[in-house]
């Protein structure tokens, strides 16, 4: 298990950050949960191997729309960072942020046929 503290997107169109805890369980080959925490509410998404899901404010557990499951489905893969080269066509640091107060980078993978993704 991975727990750390990072902004989340909220608001319309994602536009207010949001300090939350992170809570991340992987499991090889690709099973993942994601809990993200804050004051006032908790979300949680995951991958069990075959559909990706999702628990909105109200508990409500749905399964994510196509781009999103193949998305799901990239994230989970416990090896992907050893073969990033097959999962994306380009990729590139984007920038610095914080991560448990720690200074990270921001990197932009680009897969074939859908939008950029942050690692």
């Amino acid at each position: 298990m991975v727990i750390a503290t990072r902004d989340i997107p909220t608001g319309p169109g994602g536009e207010v950050p949001t300090p939350a805890q992170i809570e991340v369980d992987q499991l090889a080959p690709n099973l993942l949960i994601q809990t993200s925490k804050t004051d006032k509410f908790s979300l949680s998404e995951g991958y069990d191997g075959n559909t990706a899901w999702t628990q909105n404010l109200a508990g409500v557990v749905t399964n994510l729309p196509s781009p999103d499951q193949q998305r799901a489905k990239r994230s989970a893969d416990f090896y992907a960072s050893s073969d990033l080269k097959s999962k994306y066509n380009k990729m590139k640091v984007h920038g610095i942020e914080k991560v448990n107060g720690h200074d990270t980078y921001v990197v932009v993978g680009i897969p074939e046929d859908d939008s950029p993704e942050r690692r």
